[in-house]
Protein backbone atom coordinates (compact mmCIF):
# COMPACT_ATOMS: atom_id res chain seq x y z
CA UNK A 1 0.00 0.00 0.00
CA UNK A 2 1.46 3.36 -0.77
CA UNK A 3 1.21 6.34 1.41
CA UNK A 4 0.24 9.47 0.01
CA UNK A 5 2.48 12.79 1.38
CA UNK A 6 0.58 14.32 4.21
CA UNK A 7 -0.82 17.60 2.18
CA UNK A 8 -2.89 15.03 0.30
CA UNK A 9 -4.68 13.68 3.38
CA UNK A 10 -6.68 16.58 4.44
CA UNK A 11 -10.76 15.57 4.48
CA UNK A 12 -12.30 18.66 2.67
CA UNK A 13 -16.11 19.64 3.63
CA UNK A 14 -18.92 18.54 1.30
CA UNK A 15 -21.58 20.20 3.31
CA UNK A 16 -21.69 24.54 3.17
CA UNK A 17 -22.68 24.68 6.79
CA UNK A 18 -21.85 23.28 10.13
CA UNK A 19 -24.05 21.64 12.91
CA UNK A 20 -23.51 23.43 16.17
CA UNK A 21 -25.30 21.93 19.30
CA UNK A 22 -27.45 23.94 21.12
CA UNK A 23 -25.26 24.03 24.57
CA UNK A 24 -22.57 25.64 22.47
CA UNK A 25 -24.27 28.15 21.31
CA UNK A 26 -23.89 32.14 22.94
CA UNK A 27 -27.54 32.51 23.61
CA UNK A 28 -27.84 29.29 25.32
CA UNK A 29 -24.81 30.36 27.90
CA UNK A 30 -26.46 33.43 28.41
CA UNK A 31 -30.02 31.77 29.38
CA UNK A 32 -27.74 29.94 31.93
CA UNK A 33 -25.76 32.27 33.49
CA UNK A 34 -29.13 34.82 33.77
CA UNK A 35 -30.54 31.62 35.39
CA UNK A 36 -28.03 30.92 37.80
CA UNK A 37 -27.82 34.51 38.56
CA UNK A 38 -31.36 34.31 40.05
CA UNK A 39 -30.56 31.11 42.09
CA UNK A 40 -27.80 32.59 43.55
CA UNK A 41 -29.91 35.44 44.51
CA UNK A 42 -33.39 33.28 45.67
CA UNK A 43 -30.52 31.62 47.89
CA UNK A 44 -29.16 34.90 49.53
CA UNK A 45 -32.74 36.61 49.55
CA UNK A 46 -34.06 33.39 51.54
CA UNK A 47 -30.75 33.30 54.14
CA UNK A 48 -30.68 36.79 54.62
CA UNK A 49 -34.77 36.42 55.07
CA UNK A 50 -34.15 33.67 57.92
CA UNK A 51 -31.38 35.66 59.81
CA UNK A 52 -33.19 38.08 60.12
CA UNK A 53 -36.34 36.30 61.34
CA UNK A 54 -34.17 34.42 64.38
CA UNK A 55 -32.37 37.61 65.15
CA UNK A 56 -36.52 39.78 65.73
CA UNK A 57 -37.01 38.76 69.54
CA UNK A 58 -40.05 37.03 70.45
CA UNK A 59 -42.65 38.68 72.47
CA UNK A 60 -42.51 36.87 76.08
CA UNK A 61 -45.68 36.32 78.28
CA UNK A 62 -44.72 39.13 80.11
CA UNK A 63 -44.56 41.01 77.17
CA UNK A 64 -47.82 40.12 75.78
CA UNK A 65 -49.44 40.90 79.68
CA UNK A 66 -48.11 44.17 80.03
CA UNK A 67 -49.45 44.53 76.42
CA UNK A 68 -53.18 43.67 77.33
CA UNK A 69 -52.78 45.90 80.39
CA UNK A 70 -51.86 49.05 78.21
CA UNK A 71 -54.90 47.87 76.12
CA UNK A 72 -56.80 47.85 79.35
CA UNK A 73 -55.92 51.22 80.37
CA UNK A 74 -56.40 52.98 77.18
CA UNK A 75 -59.65 51.82 77.05
CA UNK A 76 -60.52 53.55 79.92
CA UNK A 77 -62.16 52.18 83.34
CA UNK A 78 -65.86 52.02 82.74
CA UNK A 79 -67.87 50.24 85.37
CA UNK A 80 -70.48 49.13 82.43
CA UNK A 81 -67.61 46.92 81.31
CA UNK A 82 -66.37 45.38 84.78
CA UNK A 83 -67.22 42.23 83.23
CA UNK A 84 -64.82 42.27 80.33
CA UNK A 85 -61.48 43.83 82.74
CA UNK A 86 -61.94 40.76 85.21
CA UNK A 87 -62.36 38.27 82.36
CA UNK A 88 -59.04 39.60 81.15
CA UNK A 89 -57.59 40.35 84.66
CA UNK A 90 -58.16 36.41 85.04
CA UNK A 91 -56.56 35.74 81.78
CA UNK A 92 -53.12 37.81 82.50
CA UNK A 93 -53.19 36.20 86.39
CA UNK A 94 -53.49 32.71 84.53
CA UNK A 95 -50.54 33.71 81.69
CA UNK A 96 -48.57 35.05 84.69
CA UNK A 97 -48.91 31.91 87.00
CA UNK A 98 -47.47 29.81 84.05
CA UNK A 99 -44.68 32.00 83.19
CA UNK A 100 -43.33 31.79 86.57
CA UNK A 101 -44.77 28.77 87.92
CA UNK A 102 -44.50 26.35 84.48
CA UNK A 103 -48.07 24.89 86.23
CA UNK A 104 -50.28 25.14 83.74
CA UNK A 105 -53.27 26.60 85.13
CA UNK A 106 -55.20 27.33 82.29
CA UNK A 107 -57.86 24.87 82.70
CA UNK A 108 -58.21 25.70 86.45
CA UNK A 109 -62.11 27.18 87.62
CA UNK A 110 -61.33 30.50 89.74
CA UNK A 111 -61.85 28.98 93.14
CA UNK A 112 -58.94 25.73 91.91
CA UNK A 113 -56.93 28.79 91.09
CA UNK A 114 -57.07 30.60 94.69
CA UNK A 115 -56.55 27.22 96.19
CA UNK A 116 -53.29 26.82 93.92
CA UNK A 117 -51.99 30.71 94.41
CA UNK A 118 -52.26 29.74 98.40
CA UNK A 119 -50.07 27.02 97.43
CA UNK A 120 -47.22 29.24 96.02
CA UNK A 121 -44.76 31.08 97.92
CA UNK A 122 -46.06 34.40 97.20
CA UNK A 123 -46.39 36.95 100.23
CA UNK A 124 -49.48 37.03 102.14
CA UNK A 125 -50.61 40.59 100.45
CA UNK A 126 -50.05 39.23 97.18
CA UNK A 127 -52.17 36.02 97.53
CA UNK A 128 -54.86 38.58 99.22
CA UNK A 129 -54.80 40.81 96.49
CA UNK A 130 -54.75 37.65 93.75
CA UNK A 131 -57.60 35.70 96.12
CA UNK A 132 -59.73 39.31 95.86
CA UNK A 133 -59.07 39.92 92.39
CA UNK A 134 -60.94 36.78 91.61
CA UNK A 135 -63.42 37.22 93.34
CA UNK A 136 -64.29 40.47 92.44
CA UNK A 137 -64.12 38.61 88.80
CA UNK A 138 -66.75 35.83 90.32
CA UNK A 139 -69.12 38.68 90.95
CA UNK A 140 -68.95 40.77 88.32
CA UNK A 141 -69.37 37.80 85.54
CA UNK A 142 -71.87 35.21 87.64
CA UNK A 143 -73.49 38.31 89.92
CA UNK A 144 -73.64 40.80 87.18
CA UNK A 145 -72.82 43.58 89.67
CA UNK A 146 -70.32 46.10 88.40
CA UNK A 147 -67.19 47.35 90.07
CA UNK A 148 -66.44 51.11 90.12
CA UNK A 149 -63.95 52.51 87.83
CA UNK A 150 -61.90 53.64 91.26
CA UNK A 151 -61.66 50.00 92.14
CA UNK A 152 -60.64 48.60 88.62
CA UNK A 153 -57.86 51.47 88.28
CA UNK A 154 -56.84 50.28 91.64
CA UNK A 155 -56.80 46.44 90.24
CA UNK A 156 -55.11 47.04 87.38
CA UNK A 157 -52.37 48.91 88.95
CA UNK A 158 -51.83 46.17 91.74
CA UNK A 159 -51.90 43.46 88.81
CA UNK A 160 -49.58 46.00 86.89
CA UNK A 161 -47.30 45.38 89.53
CA UNK A 162 -47.60 41.91 90.51
CA UNK A 163 -46.64 41.14 87.13
CA UNK A 164 -43.40 43.44 86.55
CA UNK A 165 -42.30 41.47 89.93
CA UNK A 166 -43.17 38.48 88.57
CA UNK A 167 -41.15 39.45 85.02
CA UNK A 168 -38.05 40.48 87.52
CA UNK A 169 -38.43 36.99 89.70
CA UNK A 170 -37.89 35.16 86.33
CA UNK A 171 -35.61 37.01 84.79
CA UNK A 172 -33.14 37.13 87.44
CA UNK A 173 -33.53 33.05 88.16
CA UNK A 174 -32.82 32.84 84.56
CA UNK A 175 -29.69 34.58 85.07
Amino acid sequence: MQQLPAEELQIYDIYDMWHVPFWQRLWFKAMLFGLLSLLCITVLYLLYRYIKQRSVRQKTIFDRCVERMYQLQQRGFHAQESELYYVLYTVIIKDMLYACYKQDVYSYTDQQLVDYINTLSLSDAQKEHLARLLQAGQWSKFAQKEAMSVQLKEDWQQLYDLVLQCKQHVETKEV
